[in-house]
């Protein structure tokens, strides 16, 4: 028996993206899908550039429902209201930034009735466009109705976004499957993401929200799908809401919620520069775990360490204790323990990763 289509919510917080949100709903209201099969939720985070009045004024096919936040909240918070607002069996989470290929909904709701817990457009969604200019003369650079007429548009954009022949791929469970949940582009179960408790409140400003609520859907088991008829574009912009320090205070509270090997290890392997490398370390990790449980935690201290120094120092690495420090506080048997383990370890070509990290941060071996 077919499993029936689910209802989807459109959830989108903006933020003085008025420019580039015109954009978007304009993509939205080109989608193949019939306006009836999903609703649009635009949560406006105390925009001061008139989304709210443009908003209402708006008419679109699909039912639409402005939630507008009287003082600005962040992008969690926003999210969360939005999810509470929500009436569908899926919530897809977009961007304000972003424009939708007009299979884009029916991909999310194929690919949700078909099983998947959580779907993305990762990792086909990176590639952007200029659509509008924010430097005198500004203005817009794409003519909207190419949003109409969507192989006209991709000519002008240079192609489309994933290669041919590009098909789904689910995230493996050991290699940091949560950084495929960027809400650029994102649809969940609306019941699941209720269950794991929605966005931490906690994050402020720019950054790691996303990944961290995606953290929890692959601690409940969730699969994560990248699928890459379910990419959008984004619209470049200048980093409106950045402020220095962001990264650091919200690593913080993803550190503190999550004190795990793969999560203090982000600071020694970014994954915000090279996330194929990281994804490496967090396999080398899992397998660490089952093989030299001992190296595991003696691994996962270290680099806590060095994580909480990161955060003290405003997101620069420091030099943390050496190996005669560490081996000073864990005494001669577990010492030995280590080295014991170490040496086996070195015969696994797919350990290598995770050594080479306690060598670096530690001195493991140097003594």
């Amino acid at each position: 028996m077919a499993a029936s289509v689910p209802t989807l919510s459109v959830v989108v917080p903006a933020r003085n993206r008025l420019p580039l949100l015109r954009y978007l709903l304009a993509s939205l209201e080109a989608q193949e899908a019939p306006p009836a099969d999903h609703e649009l939720v635009v949560v406006d985070d105390a925009s001061s550039d008139g989304t709210v009045a443009w908003l209402t004024e708006q008419q679109p096919g699909c039912s639409l429902t402005v939630v507008p936040l009287p003082v600005q909240v962040g992008r969690a918070r926003a999210r969360n209201a939005g999810l509470a607002a929500a009436g569908g069996d899926v919530v897809l989470f977009l961007d304000a930034d972003v424009l939708a290929p007009p299979t884009l909904l029916g991909s999310h709701r194929r690919q949700q009735a078909a099983g998947s817990c959580c779907v993305t457009g990762h990792p086909w969604f990176w590639r952007e466009v200029c659509t509008w200019r924010f430097a005198p003369p500004a203005g817009p650079r794409l003519d909207p109705q190419l949003l109409a007429d969507w192989p006209a548009f991709e000519r002008w954009a240079g192609g489309p976004l994933a290669p041919p022949g590009a098909h789904p791929q689910r995230a493996h469970p050991a290699a940091a499957p949560f950084l495929w949940c960027v809400t650029r582009d994102l649809s969940v179960r609306r019941a699941v993401a209720r269950e794991v408790g929605g966005f931490c409140p906690d994050f402020r400003g720019y950054g790691l929200e996303d990944w961290e609520f995606g953290y929890r859907l692959a601690a409940a088991g969730v699969s994560i799908l990248g699928d890459p008829a379910a990419a959008v574009w984004h619209q470049a912009h200048p980093p409106l809401d950045r402020a220095a320090g962001d990264l650091a205070r919200n690593y913080a509270v993803f550190l503190a919620r999550h004190p795990e090997a793969e999560v203090a290890l982000m600071t020694h392997c970014p994954p915000w520069t090279d996330m194929a490398a990281y994804a490496r370390l967090c396999v080398a990790v899992d397998r660490l775990r089952v093989r030299a449980p001992a190296l595991c935690a003696a691994l996962t201290e270290v680099a806590l360490a060095a994580g909480r120094e990161w955060i003290a120092r405003g997101g620069r690495p420091g030099r943390g204790p050496d190996w005669g420090a560490w081996a000073a506080r864990w005494g001669p048997a577990r010492v030995r323990q280590l080295q014991i383990e170490h040496t086996a370890a070195l015969g696994d070509s797919r350990l290598r990763p995770a050594l080479a990290a306690l060598q670096r941060l530690a001195g493991l071996g140097g003594a």
